[in-house]
Parts: structure tokens; C-alpha cells; sequence
């Protein structure tokens, strides 16, 4: 993945013989790299502001009644203090491949579902310090699948599709 302002690009990198996955983060006009540790399966990287990664985890369980269910992690790294941190978010994460991050990179935007409540709702992280809050909403976002950041600033939530082959809504 590239950053928006092409100074930096991220990749995953392996082991095959330990089937160990880490991001490696190039940056600058000399070129510096950052292993970032993913103890979890690796899932996906995003560059969206000039001193900051994020990246998504995923580590499979099986629940109390013997069905494989994932808890999704989304980390942080600082490059300033060469920090990764795990931010507080509920286990179940539904973030967008593309249009995590708004238009002036300020915030991202996801969906999360907490054990407590059965309800999805809307989550936004601010990058600047990396504080994350819930958007209060009396909305049940728990039909949709995505939501993701247009070009000009307004966030779009798309619905799942129930049937294969049928074309999701988008509010």
C-alpha cells in the first residue's frame, strides 16, 4: 500500500518456513524500514497520515459451541516514537478496504460490535492523537457492511447483500 502522499509504502512480509507475517514500512528520500510485529494473522495495512500506520489483525478462536469465530485488533504505529500501540475497540471490527481514512486525513471510520450489545455502531478514530470514540447515533448500524469516506468529506454505509449476485444498498 502506498501513502497518500507517496512518501512511504507499506508491505507484508513472511517467513515461509515459520509462517511469520510482519509489515515493513519504506519511508523518505532515504529509504528507512520499520518492522511492524503481527502476532496475529496480518490482515491489512493502511498509510493514512505522514507519521502513522495502521494496520488490522485478525486471531481465530473457537466460541463455547465449537464454531471458529474471529476477533479483529487495529494497531497504531507512531514513526516519531517507533511505538506500536493496540487501540481500544470492541473485538468485532467491520473496516473498509478502502475509504478508511476521510478526505483530509484527520479521521477514520468503522463499524464495531461490543459482547455487551447487540448492536453495531459507528466508531471513529481521530489520527492526530489516536483517540477513538463511538458516534452518537440512535441508529442500529448492524445491517450494514461497510462505511467508508467519499471524496468530499460524507461517510457512506454500504448494506450486505443477502443473496449472492444481489447488489448492496447504500445509505
Amino acid at each position: 500500500v502506498w501513502s497518500p502522499d507517496g512518501q512511504r509504502i507499506g508491505l507484508q512480509v513472511g517467513d515461509v518456513f515459520t509462517n511469520r507475517r510482519e509489515y515493513l514500512v519504506i519511508e523518505g528520500q532515504i529509504p528507512r524500514s520499520q518492522l511492524l510485529p503481527a502476532n496475529e494473522l496480518a490482515e491489512r495495512l493502511y498509510l493514512p497520515a505522514p507519521r502513522r500506520a495502521l494496520y488490522l489483525t485478525c486471531l481465530f478462536q473457537r466460541d463455547a459451541h465449537g464454531s471458529l469465530a474471529g476477533t479483529r485488533t487495529l494497531w497504531a504505529w507512531d514513526t516519531d516514537l517507533g511505538q506500536t500501540r493496540r487501540l481500544a475497540l470492541p473485538p468485532h471490527l467491520r473496516i473498509a478496504s478502502e475509504g478508511l481514512v476521510s478526505p483530509d486525513g484527520g479521521l477514520a471510520a468503522f463499524l464495531a460490535l461490543d459482547h455487551d450489545s447487540p448492536r453495531w455502531r459507528l466508531w471513529l478514530l481521530r489520527l492526530a492523537d489516536l483517540h477513538v470514540e463511538e458516534a452518537s447515533s440512535p441508529r442500529d448500524f448492524s445491517r450494514f457492511h461497510r462505511v467508508r469516506w467519499m471524496p468530499d468529506g460524507r461517510l457512506v454505509l454500504t448494506e450486505r447483500a443477502e443473496r449472492l449476485g444481489q447488489s448492496p444498498a447504500r445509505l
